[in-house]
């Protein structure tokens, strides 16, 4: 007679059930069991201190406190630069904080730079602020030169003029020229509009 699997397993059953047979627990070699891994500790951003055994969704992780450990708050940080998601003191959701590259002026000097939201917004408002500055003041010179060119003109013909007709002027000596700051070129420019109306 053939026997089939089940048969097997029946027979393995009912020895294994048998009030004959004491199940004993064999020894158990420590080199196939891993020990009990040591708590990491990492401080967040602001001064926080938690620990995890792994940073691995589904593992939990508590703040250190003084009087004890509890589960860390509901929220996202970045610890060892992952963005963590945790609930209810166990870890949901781990990714690497992405990384960009900000171009500090023209000389190509690159710095890695932890992209948050707010560190994008800072960043962008620098930025703007600096391309303005520079694209004022680039203006700003222009318009100096140009006045400086156009009231150098006019005492060149002034000096020709008074060299010509015999009038004789007292020297005058002239203040150096301070720059206008942009309420003082505004208003200049404001009112040469309202005389040429």
């Amino acid at each position: 007679m053939k026997r089939t699997l089940v048969d097997h397993i029946d027979t393995f059953l009912a020895a294994l059930l048998s009030p004959d047979i004491e199940l004993v627990d064999a020894p158990v070699d420590p080199a196939v069991v891993p020990a009990d891994v040591a708590p990491i500790q990492s401080t967040l951003e602001d001064g926080t201190i938690v620990e995890y055994k792994a940073l691995e969704v589904n593992e939990p992780i508590l703040q250190v406190l003084p009087e004890g450990n509890q589960p860390l708050a509901d929220g996202q940080y970045v610890i060892e630069k992952n963005d963590v998601t945790v609930l209810a003191g166990i870890i949901t959701a781990v990714s690497e904080t992405p990384e960009e590259v900000v171009v500090v002026n023209d000389e190509q000097e690159v710095t890695p730079v932890a992209a948050g939201p707010k560190e994008i917004i800072e960043e962008t408002k620098r930025t703007i602020k600096m391309e303005v500055e520079q694209e004022y003041e680039a203006k700003l010179t222009s318009e100096i030169n140009k006045l400086k060119e156009k009231y150098e003109k006019q005492l060149a013909d002034l000096a020709l003029a008074s060299q010509t007709s015999g009038i004789i002027q007292a020297p005058v000596e002239l203040a150096p020229a301070k720059p206008l700051t942009a309420k003082e070129y505004i208003m200049q420019n404001i009112a040469e509009k309202k005389k040429s109306i």
